[in-house]
Parts: C-alpha cells; structure tokens; sequence
C-alpha cells in the first residue's frame, strides 16, 4: 500500500520491522526513485544484503520472519474477526453500565442515544 502511494521511505522502515525479507527490493525501489532528486544521496542507502554488518541481528530478523510466517498461514483473521465479532457480550450488565456512562441510553440490549 505504501509502495503504491509512492511512499517508499515509509515501506522500507515498515519492512524492516515488519517483513525483512522484502527490504532489499524496497531499498532498489526506493534508491532508483531517489536519484531523481540527489544522488549522493540514493547512493548512501544501504541494503542489509550487500552489507549485513550495518544492520545489526539482520539475520535474527530474517529467522523471525520465517517463524512468523509458519504460523500466520494457520491463523485467518478475517474469520477469527468474524467469528468475534458475532459472538454476544459475555456480560450485558456490564454493557449496560458502560452505555450509562458514556452518556447514552440502553435499550433491548443495544447502544442507543440518551435524549
């Protein structure tokens, strides 16, 4: 999404934290597009897979990545959402107190405007 928005920076700091694997190709998108500006500056960028000793724990990362990876593909959050999202309130009277304070009216167990 940010790579699309040409928010390349922004992509390369989330791939970093979120998806190492991907930085290296994020950090060519990202010095090609820097050129057009300066230079000097595009060539500074560094990429973790040409100079793995500037990036500390790099490969740790890479590592974690891959664990995460195993379990995600067992994991569906759309339907763990879904399946939440349609349970009831485990306590309604605590659902009830929380509408009063907030200012609104409790009706037939929903939320509604105080008047």
């Amino acid at each position: 999404m940010t790579i699309l928005s040409n928010r390349i920076p922004e992509a390369a700091l989330m791939a970093r934290s979120y998806l190492p694997s991907k930085v290296s190709e994020i950090v060519a998108l990202w010095t090609k597009d820097l050129y057009k500006v300066n230079q000097k500056v595009a060539e500074s960028l560094a990429d973790p897979e040409e100079y793995p000793d500037m990036f500390e724990e790099w490969q740790i990362a890479l590592e974690v990545e891959g664990k995460a990876a195993e379990t995600r593909s067992h994991f569906n959050l759309v339907e763990t959402f879904k399946n939440n999202f349609e349970e009831p309130l485990e306590n309604e009277e605590l659902d009830h107190k929380d509408v009063e304070q907030n200012g609104e009216e409790y009706v037939d167990g929903s939320r509604g405007d105080s008047k």
